[in-house]
């Protein structure tokens, strides 16, 4: 056997082997041998078939099996002679194959990324601190008190007006005909949320109990239902029922019925405060780390193989699809669906994912950053507590799901992080949520 190693494209490795014709044959003949103890022909017993015969008979079978057998012992045994450790089944071109000549074929096989680190110090960057403020806490607080709010049925003669809680009958009808899903009875509803088609919820603003009313509206032309899209609907509307929302006052009851843990509303308060600065550090922190990604990337050029983006893509497809349907209650069995079907759209983000990981560990290798045991240690503890067990049970608990190798390569990506932050020129500028969704809103 003969084998030429060259480099190709997107990090694969070219074998050109070259095979003796014998090799071909000897694969034949003992596949033949296999096969002649089991078979019968017209006029003969099990296995006592004239071995020229079954060779005729059998000729194509065995000789796509023989082949096929030759080429990977071939690939098998280059791989192992030139060193290359591939990180998927290889790929067969060009394969040429002729009566008593040379067999010759090209394999292409996919390797870990040659990366040569270039720049990744000295850079200057901007970083955005998003700062807790009172506001902020105050929205947390209001948003509690929508949850924990009270319905009081209204008063007779009351008119529904935004916000109230209304139980409705409806029936909806095109071109005089009643539609299937348009009706419903004793259907709760409140006004504002726009769970329903526009126009329909401020129909019912104004109304009384016991009253009904037509209401038109128009289902929007991307209306999933393709029969109703675009198209004038009417509902006739009763209401059964008015129910206001009354907010519970701010106060030490009101806090400990939201937190039992707490004390008081100043107790309620510093939490809110520390889960907040907890979750914006969490936030800052992710945000900067894509931008020095994207940086290290722009910087230090590599190729990936096909295979990487690939298998990427289909991984962040399929958790779009786990998460979508966990959102909606769906199970994904039922979904049916196939990552490989969207994963094109995920194909930027996965290249930027898996060069970022590949630039972080070649990283710590030139720079010598490793998770020492007292690293480790630490973070156990600090997960530990959150969740109010002891540090050896949670360790036990990781070592036995498999999520310990994911908490040591946590720890490693934020020691890369910190020393990354320490090489380059980091200016903070500070940003609150309202200025960010400010900005977020002219975009």
């Amino acid at each position: 056997m003969k084998f030429n190693l060259t480099d190709a494209e997107n990090s694969q490795k070219l074998l050109e082997i070259e095979l003796p014709y014998e090799t071909y044959t000897e694969a034949f003949e003992k596949q033949l041998s296999k096969i002649m103890p089991t078979v019968k022909l017209p006029g003969f017993r099990v296995g006592k078939a004239p071995r020229d015969m079954v060779r005729k008979e059998f000729k194509h079978k065995l000789s796509v099996q023989a082949l096929e057998e030759t080429i990977n012992e071939a690939i098998s045994k280059a791989i192992k002679e030139s060193g290359v450790v591939p990180l998927n089944i290889p790929m067969v071109k060009d394969v040429v194959f002729e009566d008593d000549k040379p067999i010759t074929f090209k394999v292409y096989v996919d390797v870990y990324p040659s990366v040569e680190l270039k720049n990744y110090k000295g850079f200057d960057f901007e970083r955005e601190i998003r700062v807790v403020t009172e506001d902020d806490i105050n929205e947390v607080l209001e948003n509690l008190r929508e949850q924990h709010a009270i319905w009081e049925v209204a008063p007779e003669g009351t008119e529904v007006k935004e916000g109230d809680r209304v139980v409705i009958d409806f029936v909806g009808k095109k071109n005089g005909e009643v539609f299937e899903g348009g009706s419903a009875n004793n259907h709760t509803l409140e006004i504002g949320s726009n769970t329903f088609i526009p126009g329909f919820e401020s129909g019912i603003i104004g109304m009384k109990k016991g009253e009904t009313k037509d209401i038109v509206v128009t289902f929007p032309e991307n209306y999933h239902a393709a029969d109703l899209a675009g198209q004038e609907v009417t509902f006739s509307v009763t209401v059964n029922e008015i129910k206001n929302k009354k907010l519970p006052d701010l106060n030490d009851e009101f806090a400990t019925t939201v937190d039992p843990n707490v004390e008081n509303l100043e107790k309620l308060i510093e939490t809110i405060r520390k889960d907040i600065m907890d979750e914006t550090e969490i936030v800052n922190k992710e945000n900067f780390y894509d931008i020095l990604i994207k940086k290290l990337v722009e910087e230090n050029p590599f190729d990936l193989p096909q295979s990487m983006i690939d298998e990427q893509s289909r991984n962040l497809a399929d958790r779009a699809i786990k998460n979508y349907c966990r959102a909606y209650g769906i199970d994904p069995k039922t979904l049916n669906f196939d990552p490989d079907k969207i994963k094109d759209q995920y194909k930027e983000q996965a290249i930027l994912q898996t060069k970022g990981a590949i630039l972080l560990n070649a990283i710590a290798e030139k720079e010598n950053i490793a998770v020492t045991d007292e690293d480790l240690d630490k973070k156990i503890a600090e997960y530990a507590e959150a969740l109010k067990m002891k540090p050896e049970e949670y360790r036990d608990l990781a070592i036995k799901n498999g999520t310990i190798s994911t908490i040591k390569n946590n720890v490693l990506v934020d020691k890369i992080y910190d020393f990354l932050c320490s090489v380059n020129n980091i200016t903070d500028k500070t940003i609150t949520l309202k200025e960010l969704r400010e900005r977020e809103q002219v975009k």
